[in-house]
């Protein structure tokens, strides 16, 4: 599956893609992978959620997509950090993958196109947060995302309240996860084959 990534610099084109970002984000609200969504027809959520990326991406933040076929299936918000003292640092935020397309290798592939969009910026280091226990928080884990904070008071819902991992990596740490798992699949050892797509 060849998945064409492209990166939006400005908020100028969100208002073009709002409709496809709020059904990518919202088909993962059940899931606990994006908080804040509950109602994928909450216009008031979508005006919000869509405003608050035009101000991230005015503010020097950067939006991957990724579509298969013309259709929307992969976002993430890179936003780095606007001190002198941290701009080595950048959060990761709204990231997402719909649903029937994962597991196909596009987290990897995505990965890869942000940590080279995170070293042209000059950023070293990576955040995120994400709810405790949460399959996203388990996922970040996994690729060597580690706790540096926990915040009980996190999230509220349906009288609920969650608490949060904040989570760090560097680049460069994630960079080698990210070319292994690609070479991976580009040579698996049970196929005998040599040459796959990096998008797989």
């Amino acid at each position: 599956m060849t998945c064409h990534f492209t990166w939006i610099d400005s908020p100028l084109p969100v208002d073009a893609l709002g409709g496809a970002l709020w059904r990518l984000l919202g088909a993962t609200a059940g899931e606990d992978a994006i908080l804040g969504i509950d109602d994928q027809h909450d216009s008031k959520a979508q005006e919000a959620l869509l405003r608050q990326l035009k101000q991230t991406l005015a503010g020097g933040g950067h939006l991957l997509i990724g579509s298969v076929h013309g259709r929307l299936v992969v976002a993430c918000v890179l936003k780095p950090q606007s001190l002198p003292t941290t701009c080595h640092l950048a959060e990761l935020q709204k990231g997402v993958i719909a649903p029937e397309y994962r597991g196909q290798g596009l987290l990897p592939a995505a990965l890869r196109q942000i940590t080279e969009k995170a070293r042209q910026l000059g950023v070293s280091r990576l955040l995120l947060d994400v709810r405790a226990g949460s399959l996203p928080h388990r996922l970040w884990q996994h690729w060597g995302f580690r706790t540096f904070g926990v915040l009980e008071d996190y999230a509220r819902h349906n009288g609920e309240v969650f608490a949060g991992h904040f989570m760090q990596q560097s680049v460069d740490d994630l960079a080698i996860r990210v070319a292994r798992r690609l070479n991976k699949s580009r040579y698996p050892k049970d196929t005998g084959a040599t040459t796959a797509s990096s998008d797989q």
